[in-house]
């Protein structure tokens, strides 16, 4: 009897991307094939001091979180550069003010620590320690968006 006709060739593989490739934050609105209503890069769009990004291929991304704005988009948290949160916006409420504003002893003086830093180093000091309070808050803030999944109906995505 004659043999059966051999299976047709499965259909190739998609090219391999990458994962920093994919999971980069999308350069033109788009996530996947999906627009993403002009959210272009990484950027603090719901004004919560937590930074998100909709990723360029989320098809290929593994880390991303789906999107309920757009279906078919993926949206990651994402760093900011330094300065570009409102410091005094994004304040770490886990630091207690008396923490912040327990004195020093300073030539005879009871003064707050930020004064003497200020005074000594400049208010970058200043402001390099409250980025740092912003940072720790965004990541905080995507532990808990990570236990929420509710959270992205709110906007996200």
């Amino acid at each position: 009897p004659p043999s059966p006709p051999p299976p047709p060739p499965s259909p190739p593989k998609p090219p391999f991307m990458p994962r920093a490739l994919a999971c980069a934050c999308n350069t033109d609105g788009m996530s996947g094939d999906v627009s993403v209503g002009g959210h272009v890069g990484c950027g603090d769009f719901l004004g919560d001091c937590s930074p998100f990004c909709y990723v360029a291929h989320p098809e290929s991304c593994p880390t991303d979180q789906p999107s309920e704005a757009y279906p078919g988009a993926g949206w990651a948290d994402c760093e900011l550069p330094d300065g570009e949160l409102d410091p005094y916006k994004c304040w770490d409420e886990d630091v207690s003010i008396e923490v912040v504003l327990s004195p020093f002893t300073f030539l005879g003086w009871r003064v707050p620590w930020w004064v003497i830093a200020a005074a000594a180093l400049g208010a970058t000091v200043l402001f390099s320690l409250v980025s740092e309070l912003c940072r720790r808050r965004r990541r905080r803030a995507a532990a808990a968006r990570a236990r929420r999944p509710t959270r992205q109906s709110a906007g996200h995505a």
